[in-house]
């Protein structure tokens, strides 16, 4: 074991007092001020509580993780600590991972017993996949201490999915001995963490109200994601700032069930502060903080009982409950500073679910809100409800906006209450429960003032559209300078008053010259009262219970408030329902099962009934009886439950509508109850076939009745049932034994507990592929080492040899992409898409490049008429009567041209530079022809930048040369000249043209590949999922099979690259099409054309396909993709080859017919056409001279750049140029040659006939 460590004295200099220099040396023996550093490796881990208890002699102990990752399973259970000087734990600063690989040793043990306030510190540490098997209190972290006097510091620490509480601290703690917190998160990260985060405890017997400060602990700074039971707190201070919490669920710890925070006694304090609560939605019925006589419900509450609570500047978003409240405060004063709640939905069961819940107890306690902001909210019953015998409700500065409860917003049953509402914003609220009483309500003996606010659009189903006070004994009221303004309600649009009964003789007590309630300088506007009978205040309705003089109006304004006035701007009665749900013939159920249903009630205009105050008596029943055709069994055979709803709101929803009956066919039947008028029924009869039980029900009975019913079978506990299992029954009738029946593993899943996925086998495939392309690659690999020994054949080089060789290299990726196609992590799939997109990519700029030359250098020829070239622009590249005009002009003059200065060297110069076609060069020039072409050649050597071939020609022909004095009897026109200077153009043209796209696609295909590099390395996410499937990644799916297989993040690009492809040989499918009938261009454009077409439908189509059918059937899409692809590229590579190996083998890789397609036809012998429509005969002239300038053509037009001195130079155009000019004279000569050569043959021949006749 390599430990390495180093120490650090403190050491503080003074040059010029060597008093001080002395009392220094004094007090640093005395001191001993020091601190030991220690660097850990993996392997020293083992080790790690010896190398900690053995060096805490000194005040600083520092251990660096600097590896990023450590393997805790080689730690031998738990590394105990007794701490008895400063301990920091340093990870590195991209965060060192412990990882516990789901087991529970190396658990860390702190034991602070000297009380003389040490610290331990953790930074940049990530802890994760703790499991300690369901074994309660063993944490990853664990804390006792006898005092306060420590402190405990994590920052900047992340705590990832782990299956048991993070960390514990016990203090038994009797008196505070400091201000700061002992315990500090800061800034640290809590992801998917299952079994708790938090558990702090003061295990002191002394019962003080100050017990809680002993235990402190701070949470700062810190996101809490997707984790259960954040804090447990025992007699304990916790305080929250700036955190952030989302996706909290639960977790039952000791017996107790915790959400956010549970607290089990009076002495425990919790202070939130500039926090964030988001998207919490719990589906069980717990509490989110809870205690022993402390809710706080999220599903139950967030805030709980007997605790004090201090919320200030906190957020709550997207919260969801089912059942209590949100907030749920019990036995204490609440503060409630800045709260900001937006999208909150409390869902419990009817009026028992809230937003807040205060329940001040015996005693008078107080809440007290400011700055409170709510809006978007719905709650099955009393939005903010105060409960207990006495307390103080205080809202300033408030704004409620936008809330649905079934129930009032705000509501107090407290025997005896004190409200005061200050510049309180309340608008747009529902209360739709038609039995509850005003948005705001408060009942008993109230003293209430309302001051400065605006209550607007407000709707109240029964009575009082803001305010209902109820059931009075007593009554102070204050109403100074409020807005009510278009409220609605059954009764009083914006207040309701009613006395209880002893509020009368309290009245007359209590009643002065002022009287007991005062309202000043308020406004009523444009309220209503809905009641049907006309007779309740549209803005204020106050009972004849109630004295007359109770209220002085005078000083308000109240005007446009209605009574029995329709909100909308016509309606009518209820005409008739229509039903909501989709039935298609009839509905097949299960006898003891649901049936939900929903009706809309819709008046005579189409429109549906919305105002339920004045029918809320319409109830709607269901019974069940047999078809005519089905009469065997009787109705008392039928047990309905849930079967009779009202409409609220137009609708009437039947949720739990359940029905028990034999199997056989019956008819729903439907009723109005409470309503004295027709309504029609706007549905066909609704006609149920109750099914016998499936296979994997068990039927049961109701003795009673005589009626069977079909259960679901109940597995024990640990069964995963409707997750990776399914309960078989033991017994098909009568019996649901739970021991009995069998947990049955879904496909995909096995073990015992169906918790182990089953993955995908791959071992088929990849043998089938290796058949299919091992045979395919060393076939690819012996053709390209013939093609590179045959390289400088014509039918190789003039095409080009690098190209053949690039094309196979392309081939070659592709076919090594497969051995990655069953991958099976993040490698193997980055290399499958890598090898296969570049292989393919590699293929498409080939073909793209030999296509484009082509159809750049190519021509069309009209097959009527053999001298009209269609193409325009490459008309002059082709010979015609006037090519040889130059060269009897030369032959004839050159007569009289001496030839002294010939050598033999010169002449060998000069063919060692000549062009080199199919047909060796003849050797029977004249030497005077040679010197005369040799002229031409060094003057373009001379003036390579500047030369031009016409100005050459004509410098031939001035008076004073030779060559014209002697050839008196030829005649330069300035035609020749002229076409020679546009042909020169033209070439330039199109080598430039040529050029231009070859570097245009060199320069894309590095762009592709850069790019798909790039997006390989942006998709990893985690370095240590590149190699390993991780049954817990996300990138882990469900094939239709039930089999597990890893799906690549790089699959979306793979789909893009595909179509990319797809559009690309569609374009050389259609650029190889246009120029099928041209010359001048090479056969292997046809291979490319046909080898397009198959690539179009068997190429990336077939992955585009596969991905969007098969994409969660793996093995099947592997097969699809192997098969089509391997057959669509192998098709490709031997027809674009196989000519070259062909010709090659047959000796004719160096005869341009075979592969350049260029013939021209005689005209037809009897009709002298080339029209008559007789099968013409191709012509023995070759014409060879213009095959080899085409060739020369082709060449340089694929060479943009030269390498001249060790440096990449662009190529010459202009020498290009003159070398075309020279290669011209070339042929001249020699076909002069030939022809003359030819004509003595013949002439030979005809005299010798002559002799023989």
């Amino acid at each position: 074991m390599m430990i390495f460590y180093k120490y650090k004295k403190v050491n503080n200099k003074c040059r010029h007092c060597i008093f001080f220099f002395i009392l220094f040396i004094l007090i640093n023996k005395i001191v001993k001020v020091w601190s030991k550093d220690f660097y850990i490796k993996d392997t020293d881990l083992k080790n790690l509580s010896d190398i900690i208890n053995k060096n805490q002699y000194n005040n600083e102990l520092t251990l660096y993780f600097l590896d990023s990752y450590y393997d805790m399973t080689l730690v031998h259970f738990t590394i105990d600590i007794p701490v008895q000087s400063n301990i920091s734990f340093i990870g590195n600063k991209n965060g060192t991972v412990f990882d516990y690989k789901h087991d529970k040793r190396g658990r860390l043990i702190f034991n602070y017993s000297t009380n003389k306030g040490e610290t331990v510190k953790m930074e940049n540490i990530i802890f994760e996949n703790f499991n300690s098997f369901g074994i309660t209190f063993t944490e990853i972290l664990l804390v006792f201490a006898t005092s306060d006097n420590f402190y405990f510091i994590i920052n900047n620490c992340t705590f990832r999915n782990n299956e048991n509480r993070i960390f514990r601290s016990e203090i038994t703690c009797e008196e505070r001995s400091h201000s700061e917190p002992s315990i500090v998160f800061n800034n640290c990260n809590f992801y998917n963490n299952t079994q708790g985060i938090i558990g702090v405890s003061n295990e002191s017997s002394i019962f003080d109200d100050n017990r809680d400060e002993c235990s402190t602990i701070d949470i700062k700074n810190s996101i809490f994601i997707n984790n259960a039971a954040i804090i447990y707190s025992h007699h304990s201070h916790v305080e929250i700032d700036n955190c952030y919490f989302s996706r909290i669920e639960n977790y039952s710890l000791n017996n107790k069930n915790i959400v956010f925070y549970s607290s089990r006694n009076i002495f425990s304090n919790l202070i939130i502060k500039n926090s964030i609560f988001k998207y919490i939605n719990t589906q069980c019925s717990l509490p989110l903080i809870d205690g022993e006589n402390i809710k706080l419900d999220l599903s139950s509450s967030l805030f709980g009982e007997q605790s004090q609570y201090t919320i200030k500047n906190v957020q709550l978003n997207s919260i969801y409950i089912n059942s209590k409240a949100i907030l749920y405060f019990i036995y204490n004063n609440v503060v409630i500073d800045n709260l900001e709640v937006e999208d909150i939905k409390c869902v419990g069961d009817d009026d028992k679910s809230s937003f807040l819940l205060f329940d001040s107890g015996e005693d008078k306690k107080s809440l007290n809100i400011n700055k409170l902001s709510i809006k978007n909210g719905v709650s099955n019953g009393g939005f903010i409800k105060i409960n207990g015998y006495s307390n103080k409700l205080v809202i300033s500065n408030s704004f409620i906006n936008n809330i649905k409860s079934s129930g009032s917003i705000i509501e107090s049953k407290s025997k005896n209450s004190e409200v005061i509402i200050t510049q309180m914003n309340f608008g747009s609220n529902v209360n739709f429960n038609k039995f509850g009483c005003g948005n705001i309500h408060f009942s008993n003996d109230l003293a209430i003032s309302i001051n400065n606010s605006n209550f607007t659009n407000n709707i109240n189903e029964s009575n009082g559209g803001v305010l209902c006070l109820n059931n009075i004994s007593s009554l102070k009221f204050n109403l100074t300078s409020n807005i009510f303004s278009s409220n609605i309600s059954d009764n009083g649009g914006a207040l309701y008053i009613k006395g209880g009964e002893d509020f009368t003789n309290n009245q007359k007590n209590d009643e002065n010259e002022n009287g007991i309630g005062y309202i000043s300088d308020n406004s009523f506007i444009n309220n209503e009262a809905k009641n049907y009978a006309g007779i309740a205040g549209g803005g204020i309705y106050s009972p004849k219970s109630v004295n007359k003089s109770l209220f002085d109006l005078s000083q308000c304004e109240i005007y446009n408030n209605t009574v029995n006035s329709y909100w909308d701007n016509y309606t009518s009665a209820p005409s008739y329902i229509v039903l909501n749900t989709k039935i298609e013939n009839y509905i097949k159920i299960y006898s003891g099962d649901y049936l939900p249903l929903s009706f809309t009630l819709y008046d005579e205009y189409d429109k549906i009934i919305e105002d339920i105050t004045k029918y809320n008596s319409i109830t709607l029943k269901i019974t069940l009886q047999r078809t005519e055709n089905d009469i065997e069994e009787s109705n008392d055979k039928i047990l309905l439950y849930g079967n009779s709803e009202i409409f609220v709101n137009g609708l009437c929803i039947f949720k739990k509508f359940r029905i028990y009956a034999n199997t056989g066919i019956y008819i729903l039947n439907f009723k109005i109850e409470n309503y004295n008028n027709d309504i029609t029924f706007k549905f066909n009869d609704i006609e149920i076939m109750v099914m016998p039980c499936k296979e994997n029900q068990i039927k049961m009975y109701k003795k009673k009745k005589g009626i069977f019913y079909c259960e679901n079978p109940i597995c024990n506990e640990n069964c995963p049932i409707n997750s990776t299992a399914i309960c078989i029954p033991a017994y098909k009738e009568l019996i649901n034994d739970v021991n009995k029946n069998k947990c049955h593993c879904v496909p995909g899943w096995k073990d015992d507990n169906c918790n182990t996925k089953i993955f995908m086998n791959y071992k088929k495939i990849n043998l089938g592929m290796n058949m299919i392309t091992i045979p395919i690659i060393i076939t690819i690999i012996f053709i390209t080492i013939f093609i590179f020994k045959n390289r400088k054949q014509g039918i190789i080089m003039h095409i080009g040899f690098f190209k053949v060789i690039i094309f196979s290299v392309g081939i070659l990726l592709f076919f090594i992409s497969n051995y990655f196609i069953t991958y099976e992590n993040y490698i193997e799939c980055s290399l499958n898409l890598f090898f296969k997109h570049i292989g393919i990519v590699t293929v498409i700029s080939i073909f793209y490049i030999i296509i484009g030359f082509n159809i750049e250098l190519g021509a069309k020829f009209d097959m009527n008429d053999e001298n009209n070239i269609k193409n325009a622009k490459n008309k002059s590249l082709l010979f015609s009567d006037e090519d040889f005009v130059t060269s009897e002009i030369i032959i004839k003059s050159s007569k009289r041209y001496s030839t002294e200065n010939v050598n033999e060297s010169s002449l060998n110069n000069l063919e060692d530079n000549t062009y080199s076609g199919d047909v060796k060069k003849k050797k029977d020039h004249s030497n005077l022809e040679k010197i005369i072409f040799k002229s031409l050649i060094e003057n373009k050597l001379k003036n390579e930048r500047s030369f031009n071939f016409s100005n050459t020609i004509k410098n031939l022909y001035k008076p004073e040369s030779n060559i014209m004095k002697s050839a008196n009897d030829i005649e330069i026109t300035s035609n020749s000249l002229n076409r020679l200077e546009k042909q020169n153009q033209i070439f330039e043209k199109n080598i430039r043209a040529t050029h231009s796209l070859f570097i245009l696609v060199i320069i894309t295909y590095i762009m592709v590949s850069l790019i798909i590099i790039l997006m390989i390395i942006y998709e990893i996410k985690n370095i240590n999922q590149i190699y390993l499937t991780n049954e817990a990644s996300d990138n882990i799916i469900q094939n239709i099979n039930g089999e597990w297989s890893y799906k690549c993040p790089l699959e979306d690009f793979d789909l893009s690259l595909n179509s990319i492809e797809f559009i690309f040989f569609i374009i050389i499918l259609l650029k190889g099409r246009h120029i099928y009938n041209y010359c001048f261009i090479f056969q292997c454009t046809h291979q490319i054309t046909y080898s397009s077409g198959v690539a179009v439908i068997m190429g990336p189509l077939i992955n585009i396909i596969s991905y969007n059918v098969l994409n969660d059937q793996r093995f099947s899409k592997n097969i699809f993709d192997i098969l089509l692809n391997c057959l669509c590229y192998s098709f490709i590579y031997y027809l674009f080859i196989w000519d070259k190996i062909y010709y090659i083998m047959k000796k004719q890789g160096n005869n341009s017919k075979v592969y350049f397609l260029f013939s021209m036809h005689e005209k037809c012998a009897f009709h002298n056409s080339y029209k008559c429509g007789c099968i013409l005969k191709v012509k023995s002239d070759d014409n060879l001279s213009i095959i080899n300038k085409y060739m020369l053509l082709y060449r340089y037009c694929s060479k943009p750049f030269i390498i001249m001195n060790k440096r990449i130079k662009r190529i010459n155009i202009k020498s290009v140029i003159n070398e075309f000019n020279a290669f011209d004279i070339i042929n001249i000569i020699d076909e002069k040659g030939n022809s003359k050569k030819n004509n003595n043959e013949i002439n030979t021949d005809e005299k010798s006939n002559n002799e023989k006749k």
